[in-house]
C-alpha cells in the first residue's frame, strides 16, 4: 500500500576532477518493505541512476558518500536534519503506520472516529495488541486447534 510517501536522495561525489550529483525519488513504503531502511540500497540506486555498475571505482567512491535525505511528507520531514535522516525514529513511527492501516478499520467497525481521536491510548493499545500478536503466531495455531 503506497501512500505516497516519498523520500529524495542525492549525494555530491568527484572522481577524477569530474563532479557527481545523482539525485532519485523513492517510495518510503517500498523501500521499508523491501530492504527495512537498508541505506546500502539506496546507494546501488543512485550508481545505477548515472550508469556505474559495482564493479567500477566510481561506484566504490559513491558508496562511500553520505546521502543526502529531502521529503515533502510532513512526518517524513520530523526525521531529517541537515540533510541526515534519522532512520531507526522514522522506521519506527513507518511501522507503526503500516500496522495502523491494518487495525484502525476493525476498530472503526466498533467503535466511532470520535470515541479512537479523543482516546489515543486506544490507539496504542491495538498497536500493542498487534505487535503481540506478531510475535506469538503459535496461540493463534492452538487456539484454532482448540487449546486455547
Amino acid at each position: 500500500m503506497s501512500n505516497n510517501h516519498t523520500i529524495t536522495i542525492s549525494l555530491q561525489f568527484c572522481f577524477r576532477g569530474q563532479t557527481f550529483n545523482p539525485s532519485l525519488q523513492i517510495d518510503l513504503d517500498q523501500w521499508m518493505q523491501r530492504s527495512d531502511g537498508n541505506p546500502d540500497e539506496l546507494h546501488h540506486h543512485l550508481a545505477e541512476s548515472i550508469g556505474f555498475g559495482p564493479y567500477s571505482y566510481e561506484y566504490d567512491v559513491l558508496m562511500m558518500s553520505e546521502i543526502e535525505f529531502s521529503s515533502d511528507v510532513e512526518w517524513i520531514q520530523k526525521y531529517i536534519h541537515q540533510g541526515r535522516l534519522d532512520m531507526a525514529a522514522c522506521n519506527a513511527e513507518w511501522q507503526e503506520k503500516q500496522i495502523l492501516n491494518r487495525v484502525l478499520p476493525i476498530a472503526e467497525k466498533h467503535l466511532s472516529q470520535e470515541v479512537l481521536n479523543s482516546n489515543p491510548e486506544i490507539t496504542q493499545v491495538l498497536i500493542e495488541s498487534y505487535r503481540s500478536g506478531q510475535m506469538n503466531p503459535n496461540k493463534r495455531i492452538m487456539r484454532e486447534a482448540g487449546g486455547l
